[in-house]
């Protein structure tokens, strides 16, 4: 198959790669692991979009945008969560092979600092393989597997293969609307005569012939029933004209309108600061469903109206035309010549007309008090929970000095300890008074010295706290030793019979 027109560029919606579930390369990416990594697909760059990770060849596309679904599977043994990626394709050729089918599945090309065995636990890339081999089976005829607990992705790639068999295309953007590739797929002929039709109609003429508005794909138009078609910036620009002189509700009008600046938005149609100021919803109005009613009105005023919603778009001759009929356009008369039916009739107009402006103002300045009134609710409402989390935050400030204050009195007493082996308790209170007066981090330095010099200090069993009771029991049996030494002496020398005896006495006495 071989396309006439080729657009410049294209987006894909793609699965890149599902987790929590073991593929056919026997590995397992957890959910923290793509959590904390998906931002690598568009920092510190956009990553490549290649085919079969040739890297060394130029990309034929770049990452724009990501995101991790949670939703139901479509298919039969699919896993529900899955990386979204959001390519954008600018290879002629690969525009054309992912239009045909022949660039579908992908494959992701990651790496990875944290793997883990599934079955002991090992941390591979900490402390090497482990003897489990990833693909067998244990004794239990549980698989064996790598845990891919942290991954930074480097591109993604189009192959045949794919470990993941359920990383694919998901959505294809035609003419600006995203739609569903399988729906593509089964209906690509449909589709592709968006891109026919864009680059060989002529857009001085709006005009569509039956062949191709049936050529067209539903996403084309922007109102019920396939009208108002919107394919390109010529039918966007007449369907705005359009609506401007049809005799349609104001409720339909506007969900038209919406839906054409919604399709004219890729071809540079933007609301004028008037039309918003009219329909300030038409900014953010998404997809509208119309109601029985306005189908019917539509329907009605197409059939007394057939060529309605193809309205020919201003060509230079018809601006030129429109430009002469402008300035031919009889001069009003001057008021002095005017009779009195010619005057009242004037008068009325001009009344009608400053009631219209009236009603216009007082409809601009109730949407502006209204948005007014919105904006103040807001801020009022972010006020009240910031003074929450404020309030909250408090709380934990005065925690954390409660938490300081014990950690820091528990610093002092740890320095005073260490200073001091025995003192009074007046000595203690006026070193524990200093101490109080220095910052937490002075104190912690003073701890760390303390503490180091009591490691480097040498053992002496004279400095050590020495056992009361023990030095009791000593002191008496020195005491009780000498005195035996004495009364030895005293009794086998003669010399001290004498004075021995008197001394007793004395002590007697």
């Amino acid at each position: 198959m071989s396309l006439n027109n080729i657009p410049d560029e294209l987006y894909v919606k793609i699965k890149a790669t599902h987790f929590n579930f073991v593929n056919k390369n026997n590995v397992f990416y957890t959910e923290n692991a793509v959590t904390r990594g998906v931002k690598s697909w568009t920092a510190p760059y956009m990553k490549p979009q290649l085919v079969a990770h040739n890297s060394k060849g130029d990309p034929i596309g770049r990452i724009v945008d990501y995101q991790i679904v949670k939703g139901t599977p479509t298919k039969p043994n699919e896993p529900s969560d899955y990386v979204q990626i959001t390519a954008r394709i600018t290879d002629k050729d690969a525009i054309e092979k992912v239009i045909d089918g022949r660039y579908l599945t992908v494959s992701v090309g990651s790496e990875s600092c944290r793997v883990i065995c599934s079955e002991c636990g090992q941390i591979l890339t900490e402390d090497g393989l482990c003897e489990h081999k990833k693909g067998t089976y244990n004794e239990k005829g549980e698989p064996i597997y790598w845990l891919i607990d942290q991954i930074g992705y480097t591109e993604d790639s189009f192959v045949n293969e794919p470990a993941d068999e359920f990383a694919m295309i998901e959505e294809i953007q035609i003419n600006g609307e995203w739609v569903e590739y399988t729906k593509f797929s089964d209906n690509r002929e449909s589709y592709l005569s968006v891109f026919k039709l864009e680059d060989s109609m002529d857009n001085t003429d709006a005009k569509l012939s039956p062949a191709q508005r049936k050529q067209l794909p539903d996403s084309a138009f922007c109102g019920p029933n396939r009208s108002f078609p919107a394919h390109d910036k010529a039918h966007v620009t007449a369907g705005l004209r359009l609506l401007d002189r049809a005799e349609l509700s104001d409720a339909a009008k506007s969900k038209i309108r919406s839906a054409l600046y919604r399709k004219g938005k890729k071809c540079g149609v933007l609301p004028q600061t008037d039309e918003v100021g009219k329909d300030f919803d038409i900014l953010f109005r998404m997809e509208d469903d119309f109601t029985a009613e306005e189908i019917t009105e539509l329907d009605s005023w197409f059939k007394d109206n057939p060529d309605s919603d193809l309205p020919e778009v201003e060509n230079a001759d018809t601006k030129s035309k429109a430009e002469s009929n402008k300035d031919s356009k009889p001069e009003e008369r001057k008021i002095e010549d005017m009779d009195t039916n010619e005057l009242t009739a004037e008068v009325e107009r001009l009344r009608k007309e400053l009631e219209d402006a009236k009603e216009e103002s007082n409809k601009a300045i109730e949407l502006r008090d209204n948005k007014i009134q919105e904006l103040e609710d807001k801020v009022k409402r972010a006020e009240t929970i910031a003074y929450e989390k404020e309030d909250e935050l408090n709380k934990y400030v005065d925690k954390v000095c409660v938490f300081e204050k014990k950690y820091k009195d528990s610093v002092i007493s740890n320095v005073i300890d260490l200073k001091m082996a025995d003192n009074t308790n007046e000595e203690r209170e006026e070193l524990e008074g200093k101490l109080k007066s220095r910052t937490l981090e002075s104190l912690e330095d003073s701890l760390n010295d303390l503490r180091a010099h009591r490691i480097k200090e040498p053992v002496n069993s004279e400095g050590r706290v020495k056992d009361p009771t023990q030095e009791d029991e000593n002191n008496t049996s020195s005491a009780s030793k000498q005195k035996d030494e004495v009364d030895s002496e005293e009794n086998n020398n003669p010399r001290f019979k004498v004075f021995s005896v008197d001394r007793r006495k004395t002590e007697a006495e």
